[in-house]
């Protein structure tokens, strides 16, 4: 009987294995010289990391304004960089503390887990996800998801 679930852990062991897993991605955001976010707009995903750039010769901040949750860089220096996670969906927009014109957004969405919805939709009509078959998966505007 040992030998048996032993046999079935080890089958199941090897399947789980086998089975493509979504991986968290790094996305940058420069913080530029002309005191701007850049992108200014970003889609991720929920586990994504987002490593802010301070590319100017002052001090910014990445600071939340809004969002499922919030996050703070403090003084990111001159040359300085600054990570934060996103473990929750939604909209996050966030500012320099410094500099008040200095605005840009993040948005996060579950990332396709097998169910087959597309949960990234953007709700601009367009399925702009690659599906990897090739084909061109942009709306037509014919009403089918191709």
């Amino acid at each position: 009987m040992q030998f048996f679930a032993l046999a079935i852990f080890l089958v199941m062991s090897v399947i789980l294995v086998m089975i493509p897993s979504a991986s968290a991605e790094d996305h940058d955001v420069s913080i530029t010289d002309d005191m701007k976010f850049n992108p200014e707009d970003l889609t991720i995903n929920v586990e994504d990391t987002v490593t802010w750039t301070n590319n100017d010769g002052m001090g910014h901040t990445a600071t939340s304004t809004d969002g499922p949750a919030s996050f703070d860089s403090g003084n990111i220096a001159a040359g300085a960089t600054w990570s934060f996670t996103f473990t929750e969906a939604g909209t996050y927009n966030y500012k320099c503390d410094y500099h008040s014109s200095m605005t840009a957004s993040i948005t996060v969405v579950e990332s396709d887990d097998g169910d087959g919805d597309d949960d990234s939709d953007d709700s601009d009509g367009a399925n702009e996800t690659d599906d990897g078959d090739g084909t061109d998966d942009s709306d037509d505007g014919d009403g089918t998801d191709d």
